[in-house]
């Protein structure tokens, strides 16, 4: 196996640090970006020099889309299990893997990987690429790391499929009908993930924008966000197409999911030049 010191000359860390300061940007700019800079060292201090043993790396941060049209997902890391590990058998050899990242400022404890294993995340990863194992990844300011691997049932595709396809059809009959506003989950929904809903205050004076979600959105999939945050609250969900049409991916807005993105842009330059010299015969 190999040792980090004996690999890590052959990666550029300047392209690194300059990936995970990215764009210039207001939510960019309103925190130290050094903590960012340190959890990307951290997981490639903890995993980069086993991950060049075990994975052949094929995709980083791979945009597709599934059930004909229903559902939608970006997979932060995509490739092949070349060798075993401790905690990899030899019967996975040769299969998909899928990897995502998951930054937090909370512990990474049982209930992190208890919510993990709960959401339908990696359920969808692996009801697409035929995964043989899905990887999550945890890493805090705090320095510290976690790893949950999970191996997907073998009716892993269909009961996916009908929980994206279900809420679809419920937010396709809301466009369809010219609903305004949708459903509000109030008060569950308005406190969630310990933050104040940026549209409470409209919810409760009927202050809500008085705009038809548009009917073309109905071809819009479902990605793994856009579900929940239907299922949460279906109104928070209608303001939010209305504010980020045309925008293209969902777009960062707070703190820390911004940080959660320089992380990302930091690791997937890593990963990258992985691939490039797992490709060039390097590693």
């Amino acid at each position: 196996m190999y040792q980090l010191e004996d690999i890590i000359e052959n990666f550029d860390l300047d392209k690194v640090r300059k990936a995970v300061i990215g764009e210039p940007s207001a939510a960019l700019f309103t925190f130290d970006i050094t903590p960012c800079q340190q959890m990307v060292w951290r997981c490639i201090e903890k995993w980069l020099a086993r991950d060049a043993w075990v994975f052949k790396i094929e995709a980083t941060e791979e945009h597709f889309t599934h059930f004909n049209g229903v559902a939608h997902g970006i997979t932060d890391l995509r490739g092949t299990i070349v060798r075993p590990f401790k905690t990899i058998e030899q019967a996975y050899v040769g299969k998909t893997f899928v990897l995502d990242w998951k930054t937090s400022r909370a512990t990474l404890d049982k209930t992190w990987e208890d919510r993990l294993f709960d959401s339908w995340q990696w359920k969808l990863y692996a009801s697409y690429y035929g995964a043989g194992l899905v990887f999550y990844r945890g890493v805090n300011d705090r320095d510290d790391t976690r790893e949950l691997i999970l191996e997907p049932p073998p009716d892993v595709s269909a009961e996916t499929e009908k929980q994206f396809r279900q809420i679809l059809e419920y937010r396709n009959t809301l466009i369809n009908n010219r609903e305004m506003p949708w459903p509000r989950n109030m008060p569950s929904a308005c406190g969630a993930y310990g933050r104040e809903c940026k549209y409470q205050e409209d919810c409760r004076t009927e202050g809500y924008v008085r705009d038809y979600v548009p009917v073309s959105s109905v071809n819009a999939p479902l990605s793994y966000s856009s579900m929940s945050r239907m299922m949460l609250c279906p109104e928070k969900h209608r303001r939010y197409i209305l504010e980020h049409q045309g925008t293209g991916p969902e777009l960062a807005d707070t703190e820390e999911t911004a940080r959660g993105r320089a992380v990302h842009r930091g690791l997937e330059e890593v990963y990258k030049q992985l691939a490039l010299l797992q490709n060039e015969g390097v590693l």
